[in-house]
């Protein structure tokens, strides 16, 4: 079941930045970066989103924490 991000609780969630990579053509590679305010907010992103489809994609989203 594909959820509707706009409407979901993630985007309560303070973002601080995030990053979509994109190819050459500035198409997006399908992945992207995101920092939250609050180590608390990353993991209920975490929690909430890993798995879930968004909109129209058939391809479910992998949530995990990157190393800096």
């Amino acid at each position: 079941m594909a959820i509707d991000w706009m409407n979901s609780n993630w985007v309560l969630l303070i973002l601080e930045d995030i990053r979509i990579l994109k190819d050459r053509d500035g198409e997006s590679k399908g992945v992207a970066y995101v920092k939250f305010e609050k180590t608390s907010q990353a993991a209920l992103a975490c929690e909430t989103m890993n798995g879930q489809q968004i909109g129209d994609s058939q391809r479910p989203v992998k949530v995990i924490v990157a190393a800096r």
